[in-house]
């Protein structure tokens, strides 16, 4: 206890001496407001891994909820004695919710104390032990009503709303305690519902329980808010209104999302820091591997760790034809010939990595490409460094095109051989009048038959990382091409996907 204390006396002398305190919840400003006259509020919120895996798990559960007969209400209590107190405050509810409903289970996930009145419901009390973070959406999605009960103390109230976002996300109702956190962010039946006492509780649940469409009203408007309004990026904008403040603006430059990539590097040149590129490469690219259509920029490796080979789809000097604008450039010479989309030259399960950077918005399928990746890639322990342009930067010439929609990312992959060759100077032409900006209909097909028989790499398609995440998604759910997202970077140059693949 007296340990306690000295901890408590040194955070009040650190709020004291501080220049300024950010905190979590508006109750915790309340708080100690009286030991420093400049306390900003930045809430907890939903990360992008967070939202991504979200996205993914979330079709598979909701289909499995629509099909089973029984509701499971979640209780997920975290770390021992941490929740117990809370649970308490809505514990005789809950025993009259399974009384009095046969098809109702509770599942509890995590370290709680539940006593012999709740065991004695046999299997309609499930126990699950404390589980991993990485896990837990997988959980939480399986619940059908999400339970957040609060013990009213100042301790409770100064916590955040994090239990009612990790469920909103998932499109899973939240029943909280009507207190801070969950008073000020839950719109009552709307969002989420609120519970003052135990009648409140029973009786909300109740209606809860005999009301689907409900619950999928609540559900849905839960995952809209949190999506909306809870994440990271979210809170990334009112941090740097926080800095700016601090700093009486000093600072906004910095703050402002890079515009070229050149900056960038610059910036952290001077820093002596490391690139995102070479950042991520030194962090994931390791043992052998290949990097496909480097030509005069290629991923810049380890060499002690990594061996290195070069892919593209002609010899150097016809590539230097190819690319009269590279001329003055010094361009990598092919170890390999061979195709993004036929990859046959390599065998399955070869390569400890593949670096494809700005390489697939220049094929014509690339679904195909990612079936390639998928089968060459070493199992289980493989890596892809995929990088691709930020088409909406001022210094893209693709910023005027619209982004390929997943339909015709589609088709491109379903295409029979005997269309190809139409679509595909389709593609050329929609290229030469909006990345060459011929508005002349006449001179636009003459750059396109041009470019079209000198077989040039065009940029076929346009991306941005949430097409690119979409098109991952369908590779998942229809053609059993699967990659997990270890890590992604986006500035105003590239977006840059980790990718392994899975099975």
């Amino acid at each position: 206890m007296a340990l306690f204390h000295r901890g408590v006396d040194w955070a009040t002398e650190l709020i004291k001496l501080s220049d300024a305190v950010i905190v979590s919840t508006e109750y915790l400003k309340s708080q100690i407001t009286g030991l420093n006259k400049r306390v900003y509020v930045l809430e907890n919120a939903l990360n992008e891994k967070q939202l991504k895996k979200s996205e993914r798990i979330l079709p598979e559960f909701s289909k499995k909820k629509s099909e089973r007969k029984e509701i499971v209400l979640g209780y997920f209590s975290g770390w021992p004695n941490d929740h117990d107190y809370d649970f308490a405050t809505v514990s005789d509810s809950l025993r009259g919710i399974l009384s009095k409903y046969d098809n109702v289970k509770l599942r509890i996930v995590g370290y709680l104390e539940i006593g012999d009145r709740f065991r004695a419901f046999g299997n309609k009390v499930e126990q699950i032990d404390f589980v991993p973070f990485d896990v837990l959406p997988k959980f939480i999605a399986d619940v059908d009503i999400n339970l957040a009960p609060l013990e009213d103390n100042p301790h409770k109230r100064s916590k955040s709303a994090i239990k009612f976002l990790e469920a909103g996300i998932l499109g899973v109702p939240t029943v909280a305690g009507n207190l801070e956190p969950y008073s000020s962010v839950i719109r009552h039946f709307e969002d989420g519902v609120l519970c003052s006492n135990s009648k409140e509780w029973f009786e909300n649940l109740k209606v809860l329980i005999e009301n689907p469409s409900l619950r999928a009203k609540i559900g849905t408007n839960a995952l809209l808010k949190a999506g909306a309004e809870h994440t990271t990026v979210v809170r990334s904008n009112k941090l740097r209104d926080i800095i700016n403040d601090l700093t009486s603006g000093r600072i906004i430059d910095i703050c402002e999302p890079v515009k070229i990539e050149t900056s960038v590097k610059e910036e952290q040149e001077e820093a002596g820091q490391l690139s995102p590129r070479q950042y991520l490469a030194n962090k994931y690219i390791k043992g052998s591997g290949v990097e496909i259509g480097a030509l005069h920029s290629p991923l810049p490796v380890d060499n002690k760790q990594v061996n290195i080979k070069y892919v593209d789809r002609k010899p150097v000097d016809v590539l230097r034809e190819h690319y009269p604008e590279l001329k003055d450039e010094l361009l990598v010479q092919p170890d390999i010939i061979g195709e993004a989309e036929d990859l046959s030259v390599l065998p399955d399960s070869s390569q400890d990595f593949i670096i494809a950077n700005h390489l697939l918005e220049h094929s014509p399928n690339p679904i195909k490409v990612l079936q390639e990746f998928h089968r060459v890639v070493r199992k289980y322990s493989g890596i892809i460094y995929l990088a691709l342009p930020n088409t909406r930067a001022d210094a893209s010439y693709d910023k005027d095109r619209d982004i390929t929609t997943l339909e015709h990312l589609t088709k491109d992959y379903y295409m029979g051989d005997s269309a190809r060759k139409l679509v595909d100077f389709k593609h050329f032409l929609e290229w030469a009048i909006h990345a060459g900006k011929i508005d002349n209909i006449e001179k636009a097909l003459e750059k396109a038959k041009e470019r079209y028989a000198e077989e040039y790499s065009i940029h076929y398609h346009v991306f941005s990382p949430g097409t690119f995440v979409s098109l991952l998604d369908f590779t998942r759910e229809n053609l059993n091409i699967k990659f997990d997202i270890l890590e992604k970077h986006i500035d105003g140059y590239e977006f840059i996907f980790i990718l392994k693949p899975v099975y």
